[in-house]
């Protein structure tokens, strides 16, 4: 029989927990889509980020990072006292943190902070995509990347972050990584290609639907060869 966890207290906000990382996170981003030399691109990217949001994802990649951190890096632990560890791991990441910031951040690593950073982005990507397909006017509570830019901005913003979260994918050097988030990538793509011959026709000028099939899974392909 599986053994239960100990209790754990309910009343916790596990984003509370990693607020000051996500704040951290969203100044990072920003930093990591500028593009100087395209002032429209590099607009439409800050548009969507100043935008805000919950940050759902990268604060999950924190919230798991800060938690196998504990009791310290690479130390193994038998199987009650991990569930032990699992249990507190919040309550001790929240005393540390209160008691002393600089330690608390050295609980991260700076390829976890990256990598939330990643996912983040590649979220981001698919959601300027989606907006295109569904002809959105807002996002967040203000105008879509599409609507305040055009279409093709939209597309190639996305495009954009794809590619980025690629570059900085590839640099993290962890090859367990990179296939899961490639993958991640290649699934993306090829729902976005489904969508795009369900409404391509109406949403994107008359372009036959196998054309943006086609070019979305080529490009869902060298991504996942270029990060490999």
């Amino acid at each position: 029989m599986a053994a239960s966890l100990p209790a754990h207290d309910a009343s916790v906000d596990p984003f509370a927990l990693v607020a000051d990382d996500v704040e951290a996170l969203s100044v990072a981003l920003r930093s990591a889509v500028s593009v100087v030399q395209l002032p429209v691109l590099d607009a439409a990217a800050g548009h969507f980020f100043a935008a805000g949001g919950k940050r759902f994802r990268p604060a999950i990649v924190l919230l798991m990072s800060r938690a196998v951190a504990v009791g310290g890096a690479g130390a193994a632990s038998p199987p009650a006292a991990a569930a032990a560890a699992a249990a507190s791991a919040a309550a001790s990441t929240a005393t540390a943190a209160a008691a002393d910031p600089a330690s608390a951040d050295a609980l991260l690593l700076p390829s976890q902070r990256r990598l939330a950073e990643i996912t983040e982005m590649i979220h981001t990507a698919s959601l300027l995509h989606d907006d295109v397909i569904d002809a959105s006017d807002t996002r967040r509570g203000v105008a879509s990347v599409n609507a305040a830019y055009g279409n093709q901005v939209a597309v190639l913003a996305g495009d954009f972050l794809l590619a980025r979260s690629s570059i900085l994918l590839a640099r993290l050097r962890n090859c367990d990584v990179v296939e899961e988030l490639s993958t991640v990538i290649e699934h993306l793509t090829r729902e976005l290609a489904r969508l795009y011959a369900a409404e391509g026709v109406r949403v994107l000028g008359g372009v036959p639907p196998s054309v943006w099939r086609s070019a979305l899974v080529n490009v869902a392909e060298r991504v996942v060869t270029r990060s490999a």
